[in-house]
């Protein structure tokens, strides 16, 4: 379903409270009108009544996009526990309601729930989903473009589409420098992830429901290739 709820808010530039509507879920087959709006983040903006500046809200958020079989979890700035105890849920260990989730989500291995913590990796979920990639074998190349890249520099990695060559390409940012840069993924790249790692993911017996950096790191140190 898709809901909206209203939240009181102070503004950032102006410093007065006010209240407005925010999406806490969407549905893409019940508002396919919203399906621009979450990937331009527009569905995280509210608008203060009284200076009118506009402002990207950080809340917890769920986007269904179920004719994919594909469903977003954010939890912002989530802390370990908050996100242990969804873990939890998922895997059957909630409470009432999780154990059915979880024998549903082993016998149906078209849906994927994916749990992040922040707007810019809820995004590049988005951007993976639309590319009909799969998010553990992007996770995985981006492991190797960043041993590639980086030089051995602490840095974040993203998956994008790069709307100024129209290729994908994964994005670099160092905050320590404080500077990004790029580089193309090369298809045969993910190909390659595809021919080393898909039937080791098939393997999973258990839902993956975080994939990122350390969820890569850790499944390529358990499936060593040659």
């Amino acid at each position: 379903m898709s809901l909206k709820e209203k939240t009181s808010f102070r503004c950032g530039h102006c410093g007065k409270d006010f209240e407005a509507e925010i999406w806490s879920s969407v549905n893409s087959e019940i508002n396919p009108e919203m399906r621009d709006s979450v990937r331009s983040l527009d569905v995280f903006k509210v608008k203060c009544p009284h200076c009118g500046d506009t402002e990207l809200v950080e809340r917890p958020f769920v986007y269904n996009e179920m004719q994919k079989g594909f469903m977003i979890q954010l939890i912002p700035n989530g802390s370990e526990a908050e996100v242990k105890q969804m873990l939890n849920f998922f895997s059957g260990k909630g409470g009432e309601g999780s154990d059915v989730l979880a024998t549903l989500l082993r016998r149906t291995s078209d849906l994927q729930i994916r749990l992040v913590t922040t707007i810019p990796r809820f995004k590049e979920k988005i951007a993976i989903l639309d590319e009909q990639m799969d998010d553990r074998l992007v996770e995985i190349a981006k492991v190797l473009c960043k041993t590639i890249a980086s030089k051995g520099e602490d840095v974040d990695a993203y998956f994008f589409r790069n709307p100024e060559i129209d290729k994908l390409c994964i994005g670099f940012y160092s905050p320590k420098n404080q500077d990004s840069f790029y580089m193309e993924l090369n298809p045969e790249i993910y190909d390659l992830m595809k021919q080393s790692y898909s039937a080791d993911i098939e393997k999973l017996s258990e839902p993956t429901i975080v994939v990122d950096e350390k969820w890569a790191r850790q499944f390529i140190a358990e499936h060593p290739k040659e």
